[in-house]
């Protein structure tokens, strides 16, 4: 007990948030067991290349693809019925939350680019997502 207050001292004293020594971290979730698929495509009908990329937390994001014209980026993301979430997998397996998708151009996916609408309802699996994105004043549209 005394080695537990000792060391919640020293993390308010350094200005951090610890857990306390007696929590066990929550095991990170992995696999695909009790997820449903959701595809996911997005076809280049333009003449430059199309990049489609997910956000998975407020500063990290994850190229999805990249397709020349007349090709299609594919993938799949995995739904829980239980919380309405999605999610990709790393090579480890780990569930890695989609916060937002979005396809464009190179270098410049978000600013010239669709952002895609995520169905996220608890209980009603997403249909599969597929676009079709061509220029359109400047832009890439995706629909």
């Amino acid at each position: 007990m005394l080695r537990a207050l000792l060391a919640g001292l020293a993390c308010v004293a350094m200005g951090l948030a610890c857990a306390a020594a007696d929590e066990v971290p929550e095991p990170v979730a992995r696999g695909t067991q009790g997820l449903i698929a959701i595809a996911f495509s997005a076809e280049n009908e333009g003449d430059g290349i199309l990049v489609c990329s997910a956000a998975l937390a407020h500063w990290y994001s994850l190229d999805l693809g990249r397709a020349g014209p007349g090709r299609r980026i594919e993938g799949t993301l995995w739904y829980d019925r239980a919380d309405g979430n999605l999610f990709l997998l790393n090579a480890s397996q780990d569930r890695m939350p989609v916060q937002a998708l979005w396809c464009g151009s190179p270098g410049q996916a978000w600013t010239t680019g669709t952002r895609v609408p995520l169905d996220r309802r608890i209980g009603e699996v997403p249909k599969p997502i597929r676009l079709a994105c061509a220029p359109q004043g400047g832009n890439l549209a995706c629909r």
